[in-house]
């Protein structure tokens, strides 16, 4: 389908109507092709299932289809009304590859739209479906709404490629929360998450200022979801919550989220590149 709808909400109206004409004539003419073959062949009854089977396989194959592409049109639909807007196909293509790329397991990527954020900084929303394993049996994958920003400017905000991403052990958590009863200092939740910054020479400790470290470490002991993942490729940096796929009425709460952020990436990028301004 057309990955560029310039009125989406009509659009949805046409193809959901053009959908069910198309499904109650394929099952019209099932029905009469049944009917025949029950009443004019040998065997009858004992026919039919080869009558109804394919279109009841295909009818269940489009209906998933369907439903996937309906939600998609939703969520860009939201986004839309928050002030994004769905880019060419071709940029679209070359976004989704780059967020792909970040990516260690393959990935499925769908943008949702874009904006800019900040003067020079283009924001991108997507939906990443990561396939952790895949067996002949099951497929364990890990769906994330993840934010891409794009540094269009001439200047990248950090010197080396990063990756900051949280621990995933209850205990060490534990331990460290209570070790920050101890230490009253802004930036004690950013070690409740996040294990210490093992080069200090790397982009990602010019990155993480006090603030970006303050703002990181505000995260619920008891949430559902985990703390934040930040991937850094000069130009570019994702922001995504591993295995958080938001809902549509979660939307414009996260993109707050990341405004704040585009805001603390923006003074990080000023202190790696020049003074810092406050």
């Amino acid at each position: 389908m057309d990955d560029h709808p310039q009125e989406p909400g009509r659009r949805f109206k046409e193809v959901k109507a053009r959908v069910t004409w198309i499904l109650l004539a394929g099952w019209t003419v099932t029905a009469v092709a049944g009917w025949l073959v029950v009443t004019f062949t040998d065997g009858g009854l004992y026919n039919l299932p080869w009558v109804i089977g394919p279109p009841a396989v295909i009818t269940l194959m489009g209906y998933a289809v369907w439903l996937h592409w309906k939600d998609i049109v939703e969520k860009r639909e939201t986004f839309a009304g928050l002030g994004f807007r769905l880019a060419e196909p071709e940029e679209n293509r070359d976004i989704a590859a780059g967020i792909e790329a970040m990516f260690d397991a393959r990935a499925n990527v769908t943008v949702l739209g874009t904006r800019a954020i900040l003067p020079d900084v283009q924001c991108w929303m997507a939906e990443v479906t990561e396939i952790l394993d895949r067996d002949a049996e099951d497929t364990v994958s890990r769906t994330s709404t993840v934010c891409l920003f794009e540094n269009t400017g001439e200047q990248s905000y950090s010197p080396h490629p990063f990756q900051l991403e949280p621990h995933n052990s209850v205990a060490r958590m534990l331990f460290r929360s209570l070790s920050t009863w101890f230490n009253q200092s802004e930036t004690a939740g950013f070690h409740v998450w996040y294990d210490a910054v093992p080069d200090e020479e790397s982009g990602l400790s010019e990155f993480l200022t006090p603030d970006m470290r303050e703002w990181l470490g505000r995260h619920s002991r008891w949430s559902k979801m985990r703390p934040w993942t930040v991937v850094d490729f000069g130009k570019r940096t994702l922001i995504y919550r591993a295995g958080t796929a938001y809902e549509i009425e979660k939307y414009r709460p996260f993109v707050s989220e990341m405004q704040v952020f585009a805001g603390l990436r923006a003074e990080a990028g000023m202190t790696i590149n020049g003074p810092h301004v406050k």
